[in-house]
């Protein structure tokens, strides 16, 4: 065996570590994300968004408004002003940008879909063990935003 032979069958065995390790601790790794991650930087970005466009975000670790069949799910809406304050939810709600995060513990991976109503503006995949950051969480939500207020 040559050397680019051993370095690209190392490279494989690497990522096929990583992929394990992710699958084997999707569970703690989400939970992670979901609920520490996530849920700090959405509340220091909701702090500024309140107190500049008077709009706020909000965590569901359920989809209130279609079943889904995922039990790793988060998602994340962007509230206009007249709704912040209000513990129920408003027959139009469902139409308000959002992000949702759902995972799947058999690949190692969460797919990310910002909506924008019914339509679909952007889906990507992410690894969860590179969402153990709040930086990368971060940049996915000011990613959202910015997706939101370019339409």
């Amino acid at each position: 065996m040559n050397t680019n032979s051993q370095k690209k069958l190392e490279e494989l065995l690497k990522k096929r570590i990583q992929k394990l390790e992710s699958v084997n601790n999707f569970y703690e790794y989400f939970e992670k994300f979901a609920f520490l991650n996530l849920r700090n930087v959405v509340k220091t970005i909701d702090s500024k968004l309140e107190m500049t466009t008077n709009e706020s975000l909000r965590i569901f670790s359920e989809h209130p408004y279609e079943n889904v069949n995922s039990r790793y799910f988060v998602m994340v809406q962007l509230f206009g002003n007249s709704h912040r304050r209000n513990g129920f939810l408003l027959d139009n709600t469902e139409n308000f940008p959002q992000i949702k995060f759902e995972g799947d513990e058999f690949n190692g991976n969460i797919k990310a879909t910002i909506l924008f109503g019914k339509k679909i503006n952007k889906s990507k995949v992410y690894s969860i063990s590179s969402l153990n950051s709040e930086e990368k969480v971060f940049d996915i939500m000011l990613n959202f935003l910015e997706e939101i207020y370019n339409l």
